[in-house]
């Protein structure tokens, strides 16, 4: 079996609007923070799996848009797309990155007029579980004195 690589992830500093962005620094994906499968396929195609993540990592420097607005449109894809599991990852990334939950629904909603209601129904649903997951998963959080 293959050594474990570690995973890189590009994280940009939002800028404020209007504002010039700021560079770019590396954090290491939190262990477990993959789903099994995932972790898995890296361990099998190591070198697949790292020109994946070089590929996001150019994609998202390669034009104007902040992180935030960025995170908003990889969701609308998901959604737009119909994949349940790009979803629930775009929006916990969402989440983590400071954008609230009022706005992920939002998005969730813009699907109605082109998507239709049960794609919409669908969508909602997906963001609902993932903002109830994180809700519980930060209640349980050890709080800092």
């Amino acid at each position: 079996m293959a050594a474990k690589k570690t995973i890189k992830i590009p994280v940009k500093s939002a800028a404020p609007r209007g504002g010039a962005r700021r560079g770019s620094e590396e954090r290491e994906a939190p262990k477990g923070a993959l789903p099994e499968i995932v972790e898995r396929f890296r361990a099998r195609f190591g070198d697949v799996w790292e020109a994946y993540e070089e590929l996001a990592a150019s994609t998202h420097k390669a034009g104007p848009l902040d992180e935030r607005t960025q995170r908003l449109v990889k969701l609308g894809i998901s959604i737009g797309a119909r994949l349940e599991g790009a979803t629930h990852s775009n929006a916990g990334k969402c989440l983590r990155a400071g954008i609230g939950k009022d706005e992920l629904e939002h998005v969730a909603a813009l699907a109605m007029s082109t998507l239709g209601l049960p794609t919409t129904m669908m969508a909602y649903r997906w963001v609902s579980e993932v903002i109830e997951r994180e809700a519980k998963k930060s209640s349980r959080a050890p709080r800092r004195r």
